[in-house]
């Protein structure tokens, strides 16, 4: 799904200026095929009564990893240092820097500017400010794809994972499902059941990033439907029926090979699904 209409222009983003003597090789990273396209300029607007999710390919921002390391906090910069292989880092950079140059779309001020902190289960969130409009975010990546939404009304979840053989996967269904989940998943035929367990495993962690509790909240506590054509729906929260009916679930597919799921307390918004632009190093941030 592609939501794109009229919308005013943002600022223009400051350029994102590189660091000399960055410290970081840049690697290259699969480009998986995706099912959004960038919009075309002006960047669009979030109203209120949208939520706007964004994918982009790791390695279509590999070299910016110079770019985005100079707008990064500390924090976030010895974060990436942490990191022993460079894959990794130089993708948790990437992250971090689009995340920052997509706040910068939708709020004032320029990437480094914004001041983010994390909840006490490791949620990402603005530093509340009188001077900036509330704004909601929630962050996934799996293998070489991120996936950001955004609103300005609720908080959101959301978790993207990339397709792969599982040979354990009725043995994680049974120790981490709820039970209806493990007997659902059991119940279909091999070439639906891996499809099912993704699709099942992004609801149940949409919903808990949306609650801020992400896994530690306990994944079988979630129960979500995940047999194959059904919309989307939580079914119980925590033993709660009643608390599950005011949640909006979504199944999202922002790529070949990847299956994905935004979760947040209704009402329904209008969803609207994009591409990040491509950016060149050094160019003004801005498409």
């Amino acid at each position: 799904m592609n939501c794109l209409k009229p919308a005013a222009a943002f600022a223009p983003a400051p350029v994102l200026s590189a660091q000399p003597g960055a410290p970081f090789e840049v690697l290259g990273e699969e480009v998986p095929q995706s099912q959004w396209k960038a919009p075309s300029p002006p960047m669009p607007t979030l109203g209120a009564q949208e939520v706007h999710v964004w994918s982009a390919s790791v390695g279509e921002y590999s070299k910016l990893v110079p770019d985005f390391w100079a707008v990064l906090s500390h924090g976030e910069q010895a974060r990436a240092l942490s990191f022993k292989f460079p894959k990794d880092h130089d993708r948790f950079i990437i992250q971090c820097g689009l995340l920052r140059w997509l706040l910068s779309q939708y709020l004032p001020g320029h990437p480094a500017d914004h001041e983010i902190t994390r909840g006490v289960h490791g949620k990402p969130a603005l530093v509340a400010s009188p001077a900036v409009p509330s704004l909601y975010f929630n962050v996934s990546h799996s293998d070489a794809l991120l996936l950001y939404a955004f609103s300005h009304t609720m908080e959101v979840g959301v978790d993207v994972e990339h397709i792969r053989p599982m040979n354990d996967l009725e043995n994680i269904a049974r120790n981490f499902f709820a039970a209806e989940e493990a007997a659902t998943l059991h119940s279909l035929s091999p070439n639906q059941r891996l499809n099912a367990f993704f699709d099942c495993w992004t609801r149940k962690e949409a919903i808990l990033k949306a609650t801020g509790q992400g896994i530690t909240g306990g994944v079988d506590g979630v129960v979500v439907n995940c047999a194959p054509g059904e919309p989307a729906r939580l079914l119980s929260l925590w033993g709660d029926t009643a608390a599950a009916a005011g949640w909006v679930l979504t199944s999202l597919t922002p790529a070949i090979g990847y299956v994905a799921a935004l979760a947040y307390i209704g009402p329904p918004l209008e969803l609207c699904c994009y591409g990040i632009p491509s950016m060149n190093p050094g160019i003004e941030a801005t498409p």
